[in-house]
């Protein structure tokens, strides 16, 4: 049906997406209808060219890129463009084209008119396939009281999103929300590197020595690097090999990148990760692939192994 499928015997094991995402709805937008069958929209346009060699987000042509940035823009004020088919049926339909068999689920909220994580946790919370973290806005009041209604909710994790929330992971109260992930004993996925979908003043909110603040300052919270810093993967990888609780996740990373950072921290810290739906599974999927295609316990790591250890060390009953 012009729909790509992981053939049999590739990796059949069960793998763990780390990094996804259902509809969010912002400002004057309208939650999402998380339940609706309808066909999907992914950002990345299906006849875009793809230039393997390249992080995904550089493959975008000034075309497509643009109709990204107005689509996401559109989430503010309604919900009729693709995010209202970045929905739970799709995500499990195309997991289950790509042998998935569980996908962390990232929530991103701003510091105002917006409940994704809530609206999220209403929806997951009782699949047993997807895995919530949750968002908390650094500049939000009572952090404490929303993070504990969350976890009585499911959530197994805190998502931080430096640029678009526009807070540096060294700022102060961005260190609070390190506290509490401390104290209740969650991972951080923080989105780490520019994409050059995301306008330029975004930059100084991604810088790696604010990074390394909070890293130092809480070693005992697991700090996971989302897309693995982008261009930036050399210097992530180095913070991977430098601290233990740093983990890079891997989506967008290209297979030569992906071999570097193996060869830099080794791979028992590394996360697959698709970014859904901004690509369909299978765009970061094949790099992964390909970049593991001679080492088979290295490719288990990535895709299983490392995710599902780090999930039960925090006691998500669903690993």
């Amino acid at each position: 049906d012009n729909q790509l499928i992981l053939q049999e015997g590739i990796f059949d094991e069960g793998i763990i997406d780390f990094h996804a995402h259902l509809g969010f709805n912002f400002l004057f937008g309208k939650p999402v209808d998380l339940e609706c069958p309808c066909r999907v929209q992914h950002f990345f346009p299906e006849d875009n060219p793809i230039n393997l060699e390249n992080y995904s987000a550089f493959d975008y042509t000034r075309e497509s890129a643009e109709k990204c940035r107005k689509e996401a823009i559109k989430q503010g004020f309604k919900n009729d463009g693709f995010t209202r088919t970045h929905t739970i049926p799709n995500i499990l339909e195309e997991m289950d084209r790509m042998k998935v068999a569980k996908s962390v689920i990232l929530a991103v909220d701003l510091a105002f008119a917006s409940k994704n994580s809530a609206h999220i946790l209403k929806h997951v919370k009782n699949r047993e396939r997807l895995i919530p973290f949750v968002s908390l806005h650094p500049f939000s009041l009572n952090k404490r009281k929303k993070l504990e209604k969350f976890i009585k909710d499911g959530a197994c994790g805190i998502k931080g999103h430096p640029p678009m929330q526009m807070v540096k992971p060294s700022n102060s109260l961005s260190l609070q929300i390190c506290q509490l992930a401390r104290e209740y004993k969650l991972p951080i996925l923080y989105h780490t590197g520019h994409s050059p979908l995301s306008p330029e003043f975004q930059r100084k909110y991604v810088y790696m020595n604010d990074f390394e603040i909070a890293i130092r300052r809480f070693p005992d919270v697991t700090i996971i690097m989302g897309h693995s810093s982008i261009d930036k993967f050399r210097e992530a990888a180095y913070l991977g090999k430098k601290y233990e609780n740093v983990y890079l996740e891997l989506s967008g990373q290209p297979p030569q990148a992906i071999k570097e950072i193996i060869n830099i921290m080794g791979s028992e810290k590394l996360l697959f990760g698709t970014d859904w739906p901004f690509y369909p599974i299978a765009f970061p999927l094949v790099k992964v692939l390909m970049a593991t295609e001679d080492n088979p316990v290295t490719r288990e790591r990535i895709l299983k192994t490392n995710a599902e250890r780090l999930l039960k060390k925090y006691n998500c009953e669903k690993i």
